[in-house]
């Protein structure tokens, strides 16, 4: 049983990682070279910092997989085996909905301010 979890959770990590690569690759192709990307925002819903495209894209994925590979290194403890397997879950469907939440805002930005590619 432990190891279809670790199974489990394995795929649905790689399945997670591949949606997240595919908002990046999407966003990639439709914002300008020079733009600047908004990654985070104030109450009011304005960007108040921003990162340049390549690093502004890849934060999330980057992070995403670092975290997800921790989760997946065995644990001694079986009883851990379906916490960890939990968390990855978890973990995994946070990431996709952050990111995808986090880029369909910043795409909205830039097509207001005619930096995305028509």
């Amino acid at each position: 049983m432990d190891q279809i979890l670790r199974t489990l959770g394995e795929a649905v990590s790689i399945a997670a990682l591949a949606v997240i690569a595919s908002i990046s690759w999407n966003a990639w192709k439709r914002i300008e070279p020079g733009a600047k990307v908004p990654i985070s925002y104030n109450r009011a819903g304005d960007p108040n910092m921003r990162l340049k495209k390549p690093f502004a894209l890849v934060v999330t994925p980057i992070i995403a997989t670092v975290l997800l590979l921790v989760l997946n290194i065995p644990s001694k403890d079986p009883s851990a085996v379906g916490i960890l397997f939990t968390l990855q879950i978890a973990a995994a469907i946070g990431f996709v909905a952050v990111h995808s939440v986090q880029m369909r805002h910043a795409l909205d930005v830039l097509d207001k301010e005619g930096q995305l590619r028509s």
